[in-house]
């Protein structure tokens, strides 16, 4: 697909990174002539540079035959202007603008009403943090949970950390304690590396494990299975009193006992008076003194979450040697992110080019693949395939899923078939059927586009 990215911001690089791999053509337009020369030394695309919004300047990158637009820009509103004008003037099929202020999300349908829409979709960056971060916090131990097969299916991802009642137990044990829930533990992923799950399989520390299960039984599912002693993160520290820790205070204080450290005495005002419940600290997250006045050893989870990526690592190893039962860092530098992933000093390090690449993923690919999640720093993607007739045939209807060659690095665990679970060790005598979902592990990205072709 032909692309232009608006914007040589860092997400825009991060979606040009995500993009190349999957072999699109790639355009990025910025202002910025150093930026632009620097991405391009290192990336295999086109770059154009001037006034993203500019007619002329649109028409240089390709406007004409573009398939889709991202508008990634620094401004929410020079987004919203170059969709318009993309769209208006280019006819381009698709155009995708990425917010950052939360401001818009209330008004948006009065703003763009359905039969006026110029903008396709809009990414809320923010927004998908902060609902990402609540999961990981109503849902202790869990790292990812989605709904799939109209709510009826939950696929959730878990690890066993340090204070895990699971380490050392085999899933055979696991469903001997658990009586009346029907439930799948198909895939364990050990140091990075995936593999099927048999009865006899032993987890170990810092194990991740995908559950399938229906959904009336998940959460009686987890209050069993909970991997972490305790019954709720109750008591929650937040660093960062910007827009993503004011989210998260403001939609979680009225049932945990919240504290947010801001170092901004003026931004601390603010949230303080639009906060009715929490506790706002003026301070540094460098200051080990104010972590011990405020009892860190009590807190349950803590939360960094500033736009500086050294604060929010150093405070989540800080506060986790002090006694917090767990510690999460928001961490957009990759290479960061996998070594502290690797030192397994702060219990998870939440990613944002993940979350946020998964759902415009599926605003680009075919219809029939939906990007359920990206983890490991985007290296692995669990996807899920509908598959459709194509142009009145299917090569793949009617198919042995056993004879179905796939591309290097995927693995297919799971079938939902007219709400049923089918899982991997069921597969021998299964033919595809029109309208199965397919539930894969994609460990290479290059072979998505295999995938594409192939269902």
């Amino acid at each position: 697909m032909r692309i232009i990215i608006l914007g040589a911001t860092q997400i825009g690089i991060n979606i040009a990174e995500f993009l190349l791999i999957e072999n699109n053509d790639i355009t990025i337009v910025d202002k910025n002539e150093l930026s632009l020369f620097q991405l391009q030394d290192r990336l295999d695309l086109r770059v154009v540079i001037g006034y993203e919004s500019r007619l002329e300047v649109l028409r240089e990158a390709g406007a004409e035959q573009a398939d889709i637009l991202i508008s990634a820009t620094c401004s929410d509103e020079m987004n919203i202007v170059a969709c318009q004008i993309a769209y208006s003037f280019f006819s381009i099929p698709k155009c995708i603008a990425v917010l950052k202020s939360t401001d818009y999300i209330e008004i948006e349908d009065k703003i763009f009403p359905e039969n006026q829409k110029y903008i396709n979709f809009f990414i809320h960056p923010e927004k998908m943090i902060i609902k990402h971060l609540i999961d990981f916090i109503e849902y202790p131990g869990i790292l990812k949970v989605i709904y799939l097969f109209n709510d009826t299916v939950v696929l959730s991802l878990l690890r066993i950390f340090d204070n895990s009642s699971l380490v050392g137990s085999s899933i055979v044990d696991i469903k001997n304690k658990i009586s009346g829930i029907d439930f799948f533990i198909p895939i364990i992923i050990r140091d990075g590396i995936p593999f099927f799950s048999i009865h006899s399989t032993v987890f170990k520390l810092n194990d991740e494990f995908f559950i399938l299960c229906l959904s009336k039984h998940f959460l009686k599912l987890i209050k069993q299975l909970r991997n972490i002693k305790q019954t709720s993160n109750k008591n929650i520290m937040l660093v960062g009193g910007g827009n993503i820790g004011f989210g998260i205070a403001r939609i979680l204080e009225r049932k945990c006992n919240i504290k947010i450290l801001e170092l901004n005495e003026k931004r601390a005002k603010m949230i303080s008076k639009r906060l009715e419940y929490s506790t706002v600290l003026l301070g540094n997250a460098s200051d080990i003194r104010l972590f011990a006045e405020e009892n860190i050893g009590k807190i349950d989870i803590f939360i960094s979450v500033t736009n500086n990526d050294d604060t929010n690592i150093i405070s989540s190893i800080v506060a986790k040697k002090m006694g917090s039962k767990q510690s999460l860092a928001l961490v957009k530098n990759e290479f960061y992110s996998e070594l502290i992933n690797f030192s397994k000093k702060v219990d998870e390090i939440i990613f944002p080019q993940e979350i946020i690449m998964s759902e415009l993923l599926n605003r680009i690919r075919s219809s029939n693949i939906i990007s359920l999640f990206l983890f490991h720093t985007g290296k692995m993607e669990v996807i899920e395939i509908i598959v459709r007739e194509k142009n009145g045939s299917s090569l793949i209807i009617g198919t042995l899923l056993s004879q179905i060659t796939l591309p290097p690095g995927v693995i297919i665990f799971a079938i939902i078939r007219y709400n049923n679970l089918i899982i991997f060790d069921h597969f021998d005598d299964i033919r595809i059927e029109e309208e199965d979902h397919i539930i894969m592990l994609c460990t290479n990205r290059i072979s998505i586009k295999v995938i594409e072709k192939l269902f």
